[in-house]
């Protein structure tokens, strides 16, 4: 019996250390809901064949989501940047770390479980709050999972998740 609650206690602070050390790496899941017939969105498609890296193709066509930034209540010349580039990993990309970006479809129901955040977040918040939603507090390093929800590829009821990376406006 003293054995079998030492070994009880144990396994409760062994599974307490793993269930820490998984909410460390954890990361916040972010959604934004793209219309490119917004006032101060673009997107760019680029088509699979222009990318081709040493006879390598792309997976599927790249996507760059522009938004632009908000400046005293008008929208700014600097935008924000949600890249999807879709390479397989394969020997051209077999020594990095890379992993392709996710592509998730779901039911248009799944808009109704989420908080998404659209143009009049942009429109409405500071350069650095904005920065810092999908940043790490002291520095430029991603620290979210972004999807891009682009109202074009909703169909049949049908949404598609795009993985995107973020990158900031540069500043002089």
């Amino acid at each position: 019996m003293k054995h079998m609650k030492k070994f009880m206690l144990f396994a409760i602070l062994l599974l307490s250390f793993y269930s820490c050390l998984s909410q460390q790496h954890r990361r916040d899941t972010l959604y934004i809901l793209f219309d490119q017939k917004k006032d101060g969105m673009k997107k760019q498609v680029i088509n699979k064949e222009r990318l081709v890296v040493k006879g390598v193709l792309p997976v599927d066509d790249s996507f760059v989501y522009e938004i632009d930034e908000k400046r005293e209540g008008r929208l700014y010349e600097f935008e924000y940047r949600f890249s999807h580039f879709n390479w397989s990993k394969n020997q051209y990309m077999s020594n990095s770390n890379y992993k392709p970006p996710l592509i998730i479809k779901k039911d248009t129901s799944f808009l109704k479980t989420i908080s998404v955040l659209d143009i009049d977040f942009f429109k409405s918040t500071d350069y650095l709050k904005v920065c810092k939603t999908f940043e790490d507090e002291d520095s430029w390093k991603q620290d979210v999972l972004i999807f891009i929800i682009d109202i074009d590829e909703i169909v049949d009821d049908k949404i598609v998740l795009r993985e995107v990376q973020f990158s900031r406006p540069v500043k002089q």
